[in-house]
């Protein structure tokens, strides 16, 4: 019968077409019986697929049903049009214009769901699973515009009445004051004097936001940005010192910025570094904000605060108001705030049993998480060469490989120690590991199988000494990354390489020694991670031999090293504006990635950006030749910047690479994962001797650094020969 009524149902979407096939199926649905279900079935918009499954925990009372972003609105409303009992939940104001007028033209229940205000230790841009979340019925709470269920709270809640809440709100904030808990929690502790500096006059902390949020969209009437807040700021406070903090998503390059901190320089100290909230509010006298939350934790620390946009705690009578909201009829006191926003709005899920817990649970998991990171960053261990190079269970284990990419590369099975098996869906039994190639998109097939037969992840990628030609041109890997714990160019978390650095034990001399002679070729030989491209015509550098030259490097658009190196495409024109700002006379040559001469993809610098002492080079050239001719380096994450490194160049980073925040580079982010402070040739030991393997080119065995460098240097003589 199911068969017969599907082939009913395909030869009606033949003749009637798919929409007003799926027209006439809504309309015989009205008519008909609805289905009833245990529980209400809640369809969801705008969710990203990392968090489906921990809102299913969150929302454990509905049957939840996760709608594609570009589903097709008539096949949704034939979903819908199934159910009695329904509701639309939305995150934040990811809405569908049709499915809200649908919402409302049939009286549907319709939530707004958002991060809650205790959240997690890492930033939400860190895909972290947050442990409260706000399930509003009406509107976000940061929408000023019309009234959400906390405004509605904080109107009408008998708060004196209820002892038992206000006594466990009082208790609550002094944990969280105790404890320095904020919303994220992901910067250890600080000397706020070694930021700061000495306090010798009044401070002013400016709370810097991501400038297109919808928290500020929503919250403020008036079109401001951060530069504007801190520019009042000092009008308002000239003989302050005024200190502005950048949003974390912004200063971490997880969110574009749309006014410039270095614009701000001159009447500001701007902090550059990670900086816990909760530090960065002591000695400070007085915060300005536009929406943030930060507000509130300062008036939570009895700070004063400023509001120009209107966050849910102004407008009553405990802010320096700016924006004025006609609803809010009444003054409380912050305690009964917090009660109404941290305890009767939010909901808390413990993030490892799925249950419901309270908020001192929610503030004592937050402290485990918080503590347990703390130990782990700072556990520096002791293990040699041979621990360094090993990845458990990978020897005698087996390795479950789907990509044809990986399949496809000659001799794979002389890069991985394991057993290969080709065909893991079918044969997963006594896997170790699930290859994938990096974390990349394509890899997502790899990690989803590793998590569905809960094995553990194997991340492949290129070697730092790769090959003669572009691996786009189908040139196979002489030498490949291999990483059980991340991969070394995703700063978001811990990498095998990383791991490498932070810890001590591995650097015998008879290594140091073999790292040495192997930078000594690589620079002598000028060998580079592709090794296809003439040397430097002179004729590129316009015979410029007095003026400083200054090299830009740029990186193929799109590129996940770039996203996971916590950059964007805009931090590629910062980098360019600063270059040309700390080196005003120079000539700034901009290096066009090998892929980007070839066609194959776009880059990141427009023209539309440069000046005319800019010069782009889009002919290829032998990058270590062209670094030569170079004073200064600028990157982003490029391999390109340890390169010039390699040939005592001065790097400024832009990005997080793999090899800045280790004190060899000038850098504009820090992780605080990165405590050991490393000279040069221990990171080219770990980074192209542990952490990288090699084939023996001529036999396909497995190899060393130096039979690739022997095949690579015989190679371009070889084409040197035939090209004479």
């Amino acid at each position: 019968m199911k068969s017969i009524n599907k082939r009913i149902k395909k030869i009606a979407k033949k003749i009637l077409g798919v929409e007003n096939y799926l027209r006439l199926s809504i309309f015989s649905k009205r008519i008909l019986p609805k289905r009833n279900t245990t529980k209400t079935v809640a369809f969801l918009f705008g969710f990203s697929k990392w968090k489906h499954d921990f809102i299913k925990a969150y929302l454990a009372e509905y049957e939840v049903v996760f709608i594609k972003d570009k589903e097709n609105y008539f096949k949704i409303i034939n979903m819908v049009e199934d159910y009695r009992s329904k509701v639309f939940m939305v995150w934040g104001y990811k809405d569908r214009k049709r499915i809200k007028k649908y919402s409302d033209r049939n009286n549907i229940p319709y939530y707004r769901i958002e991060d809650g205000f205790i959240r997690s230790v890492q930033l939400g841009a860190s895909k972290s699973i947050p442990i409260s979340l706000c399930i509003d019925s009406k509107a976000l709470y940061y929408d000023s515009s019309e009234s959400s269920d906390l405004e509605n709270i904080l109107n009408e809640y008998d708060f004196e009445s209820d002892t038992k809440l206000m006594k466990l709100a009082r208790e609550s904030i002094d944990m969280l004051t105790q404890l320095n808990i904020s919303k994220y929690n992901n910067v250890n502790s600080k000397n706020i004097q070694d930021i700061y500096g000495v306090k010798n006059k009044r401070r002013i902390l400016v709370i810097g936001q991501v400038e297109d949020d919808q928290s500020i969209k929503k919250g403020s009437k008036k079109k401001l940005n951060n530069n504007d807040l801190v520019i009042l700021a000092k009008m308002e406070n000239p003989d302050a010192e005024i200190i502005y903090k950048p949003h974390p998503d912004v200063l971490f390059g997880k969110r574009p910025m749309q006014s410039n901190p270095n614009d701000v320089k001159h009447i500001a100290k701007v902090i550059s570094e990670p900086l816990s909230l909760t530090d960065s509010f002591t000695t400070i006298d007085h915060v300005y904000t536009i929406t943030s939350l930060s507000g509130f934790e300062a008036l939570l620390r009895g700070i004063p605060v400023t509001t120009l946009g209107a966050p849910f705690y102004s407008g009553w009578g405990l802010t320096d108001d700016r924006q004025l909201v006609d609803r809010r009829k009444r003054n409380l006191t912050v305690e009964q705030i917090f009660a109404a926003a941290y305890i009767l709005y939010p909901k808390y899920l413990h993030p490892i049993t799925s249950e419901q817990i309270d908020i001192k649970e929610a503030i004592n998991v937050i402290k485990f998480m918080k503590d347990f990171e703390r130990l782990k960053s700072n556990r520096v261990s002791s293990l040699d060469v041979d621990d360094m190079k090993h990845i458990p269970n990978e020897a005698n284990g087996k390795i479950g490989v789907l990509s044809k990419g990986i399949k496809s590369i000659p001799h794979i099975q002389s890069f991985i120690k394991g057993e290969i098996e080709y065909n893991p869906t079918l044969n997963n039994e006594k896997l170790t590991y699930i290859a994938g190639w990096g974390r990349k998109q394509t890899a997502e097939k790899a990690i989803a199988l590793a998590k569905k037969i809960n094995v553990p992840y194997l991340a492949l990628e290129d070697g730092f000494l790769r090959s003669v030609g572009l691996g786009v041109n189908g040139e196979p890997p002489l030498s490949i990354c291999i990483d059980h714990v991340g991969i070394y160019y995703d700063a978001t978390k811990p990498s095998r390489l990383e791991n490498i650095l932070n810890t001590t034990g591995w650097e015998e001399e008879k290594l140091i020694k073999e790292a040495q002679k192997a930078k000594e070729l690589i620079e002598k030989n000028y060998l580079s991670k592709y090794n296809h491209a003439p040397m430097i015509n002179s004729e590129v550098l316009k015979n410029n031999t007095t003026e400083e030259r200054v090299l830009v490097v740029d990186q193929t658009l799109g590129d996940m090293s770039i996203t996971l190196g916590l950059a964007n495409q805009h931090t590629f024109h910062e980098m360019y504006k600063q270059a040309r700002k700390d080196n005003p006379e120079a000539v700034i040559y901009v290096k066009t990635h090998p892929d980007v001469i070839s066609g194959k993809k776009q880059g990141n610098i427009p023209k539309e950006i440069i000046d005319e002492k800019t010069v782009f080079i889009y002919k290829d050239c032998n990058p270590l030749s062209l670094i030569e001719n170079m004073d200064k380096v600028y990157v982003v994450t490029s391999q390109l910047g340890f390169e010039a490194l390699l040939m005592d160049k001065e790097v400024h980073c832009f990005g997080m690479p793999f090899y800045a925040g280790w004190g060899i580079t000038k850098d504009r982010i820090v992780i605080d994962r990165r405590i050991k402070k490393r000279n040069f040739i221990e990171i080219f030991a770990a980074s192209y001797l542990l952490y990288n393997r090699y084939i023996n080119p001529v036999t396909g065995k497995e190899g060393t650094i130096f039979d690739v460098i022997e095949h690579i240097v015989h190679k371009k003589k070889k084409s040197v020969l035939v090209a004479n």
